[in-house]
């Protein structure tokens, strides 16, 4: 919770430094400088060991990263002089996220028992708009253990119109 909390304050900083109109480039290069550095495991161990002096992970970080934006290779050159190489990981985590919010998007995972239809994409879709205020993206799931209706999953927010979840609210009401 902590590290999380730490690695949104350091995103909205170096967000705080962009444009508007950069921050989504911004927020892409620095997923892959940090694509590289997780895929390169000599680096990503120099860059966690404490007792490596801070020039010589620069040096290297900036030698593995010619020609990566100068800015994202300061960002993460500071997370390295404060000794916070350990969210990396929780920053890179946040970035698709992050990006969305930026670009005013939410996306809706729908769970159904088989394919929907384009009509009822597009009611959802209106939905999904007129309840979050933001542009949609779908992702559709099937999932064989619903017998009808569908379920949309995002951010913490269930919305469950399927057949079960209407059975057992109408159980609950009898129950009263």
């Amino acid at each position: 919770m902590r590290e999380t909390l730490f690695a949104e304050r350091y995103l909205n900083a170096f967000l705080n430094c962009l444009e508007q109109t950069k921050k989504e480039a911004a927020l892409n290069e620095l997923k892959a400088v940090l694509s590289v550095v997780f895929n390169n495991q000599n680096l990503k161990t120099i860059l966690a060991r404490p007792y490596v002096s801070y020039d010589i992970k620069a040096s290297l970080l900036k030698k593995v990263l010619p020609s990566a934006d100068e800015l994202v290779v300061n960002f993460l050159l500071l997370l390295i002089k404060k000794q916070r190489f350990s969210l990396f990981k929780t920053i890179f985590n946040s970035l698709d996220e992050t990006i969305l919010t930026i670009r005013n998007v939410v996306v809706l995972n729908v769970f159904s028992s088989n394919q929907l239809q384009s009509e009822q994409m597009n009611q959802i879709e209106v939905f999904g708009k007129a309840y979050f205020n933001k542009n949609v993206e779908l992702v559709q799931h099937i999932d064989e253990t619903l017998l009808a209706g569908f379920r949309i999953k995002t951010r913490g927010v269930t919305v469950d119109v399927t057949l079960r979840n209407s059975l057992n609210e109408l159980v609950l009401s009898f129950n009263k």
